[in-house]
C-alpha cells in the first residue's frame, strides 16, 4: 500500500451500517488531483446521467494571484447538451444557503449572445482568432 493509499484510508470515516465512506476529494496537485465538493461531485455525475458533457473548474492548494476557482466569478459547473445545443451554468451551494451576493451576481449575469471562439498561438508569436458560427 501507497503512502497516499494509505493517507486517503485514515481519512475515511465509518458510516451507520459499519462501511466506510470514500473521502471528500482532496488536492494532490503534483498527482492531478482536485478538490471538490461532494455537492458539486454529486452534482456532475446527475448531470451526467442526464447526457450532459461537464467541466468543472481546478482548485488548487494555494491559488495563484488572478485565478479564479470559478467560471465567470459565478459558476462551479459548466454543462453541455449536445442534442439540444444546450448550455448551463451552475452554481453549487450546500447546506449554509445561497449568499446574497452570489444570487445576485447569478440573477446579473445576462448573456444575450455567446460567440464560439477558437485561438491558435503560433510559434512566431501571432495568434490566429477564428470566429465559429
Amino acid at each position: 500500500m501507497t503512502a497516499n493509499m494509505k493517507m486517503l484510508e485514515r481519512t475515511r470515516t465509518p458510516t451507520a451500517k459499519g462501511s466506510m465512506t470514500a473521502p471528500r476529494e482532496e488536492v494532490d496537485q503534483e498527482r492531478g488531483r482536485v478538490a471538490r465538493s461532494k455537492y458539486e461531485i454529486k452534482a456532475q455525475k446527475t448531470l451526467e446521467a442526464e447526457g450532459y458533457q461537464v467541466d468543472y473548474k481546478a482548485r488548487p492548494f494555494r491559488v495563484p494571484r488572478g485565478y479564479s476557482v470559478d467560471y465567470l466569478g459565478r459558476f462551479d459547473l459548466l454543462a453541455y447538451e449536445p442534442a439540444r445545443g444546450l448550455v448551463r451554468c451552475i452554481a453549487i451551494k450546500g447546506h449554509q444557503g445561497v449568499p446574497s451576493r452570489l444570487r445576485r451576481l447569478v440573477e446579473e449575469f445576462t448573456p444575450s449572445k455567446v460567440v464560439k471562439e477558437i485561438w491558435t498561438y503560433k510559434a512566431n508569436g501571432s495568434v490566429k482568432k477564428e470566429i465559429i458560427e
